[in-house]
């Protein structure tokens, strides 16, 4: 029985539609190229099919394992799932390989791929083996998620979409964020990736959070754009991907000018009179003008560095109502998190 045979019987149409979901995209994602196994013997039975779709019709595993390992290498004429040659060598080499290695120690991004494709093709111990490994190495105390590459946090969030697994899927996706937010840290992701792998799979807020990053990086750029009403798009992102990060600036902008004119206002605290709560806005407000006068279209940021500098203000400290100094606090934060929970309307997405 061909493998196209084997999927169809067993695919739903729910399975069918995750699988179009998840793979609407391979852009932005460098691939790996593992290197051959020895040998193929008895691979298939490992696997449970004989033959893959290669070049569009269904050939056996022997001779794929042929074309796409052996020299010379025919990587232009590949029809594998939509897979790129190194994916697809990613999984013969998981097929062929025995016995596998340990899971937690094979490359995030070659985890993700064979987790993808095993789905595809229904190989149940290769899912296992993969699908395993990736919750392991994503739950705590494990640093792959703040330290992998972006390829690697695309197939991890690919094979998460492809098994629907939202837990997981969220976890990725706010160490993700959580990565591009922090462009001075160590591990900082290039934003452009995000964007185009955000729109492709309709992750809204992964789109989001890396168009504000992108916005952040190339500020100057995107602020003469705006003044020129211009759209000019740098590869990889395209016209539609660049009007959404205009439109985020325009839609921060309006955020910040309100932001400069008057704080995050607060709620006036039980402990505090009336004829004293005068004070507090006054000190707080005067406080707030100094730190957030030039508060910018960085609002996540500028709002974050405003209340470290304020946590230090002695004279708040001093002449405030405590209570009502942490219900002003807790104001600033509540807007930073509303800022980035609304990051996909500020975007137009």
């Amino acid at each position: 029985m061909s493998a196209q045979t084997m999927v169809e019987r067993r695919s739903s149409a729910t399975k069918r539609a995750r699988m179009a979901h998840a793979t609407k995209s391979r852009k932005g994602c460098p691939c790996f190229n593992p290197q051959p196994p020895d040998a193929i013997t008895n691979c298939a039975k490992r696997a449970g099919i004989e033959d893959l779709i290669y070049k569009e019709h269904s050939m056996p595993l022997r001779e794929v394992y042929r074309l796409l390992f052996l020299v010379p290498r025919d990587d232009e004429n590949l029809r594998f799932y939509n897979k790129t040659a190194d994916e697809s060598r990613c999984l013969l080499w998981a097929i062929c390989t025995h016995p596998l290695v340990d899971a937690r120690f094979t490359y995030p991004a070659m985890l993700g791929s064979i987790a993808e494709q095993t789905f595809h093709y229904g190989i149940k111990p290769l899912q296992h083996w993969a699908m395993d490994a990736i919750h392991i190495i994503t739950r705590p105390p494990s640093t792959v998620l703040r330290t992998c590459p972006v390829d690697a946090m695309a197939y991890l969030s690919r094979a998460a979409l492809a098994y629907y697994e939202p837990p997981l899927l969220d976890l990725i996706t706010d160490h993700w964020i959580n990565r591009l937010l922090l462009p001075q840290s160590p591990h900082a992701l290039p934003p452009e990736d995000a964007i185009v792998y955000g729109e492709h799979t309709s992750q809204l807020m992964l789109q989001a959070a890396a168009s504000y990053a992108y916005m952040i990086r190339d500020l100057p750029t995107i602020a003469a754009d705006v003044k020129a009403r211009a759209i000019r798009p740098k590869p990889p992102l395209n016209g539609i991907l660049q009007r959404h990060v205009l439109a985020g600036y325009k839609s921060l902008s309006v955020v910040a000018a309100r932001l400069r004119a008057a704080p995050p206002p607060y709620p006036r605290a039980e402990e505090c009179t009336e004829e004293e709560h005068w004070k507090c806005e006054r000190v707080w407000g005067r406080a707030w003008h100094a730190v957030a006068g030039d508060m910018n279209v960085d609002v996540i940021n500028r709002l974050a560095t405003a209340q470290a500098i304020l946590r230090r203000d002695a004279r708040l400290a001093r002449v405030m109502n405590d209570a009502c100094r942490e219900a002003a606090f807790a104001a600033l934060r509540k807007a930073r998190m509303d800022t980035l929970k609304h990051l996909p309307h500020h975007f137009d997405l």
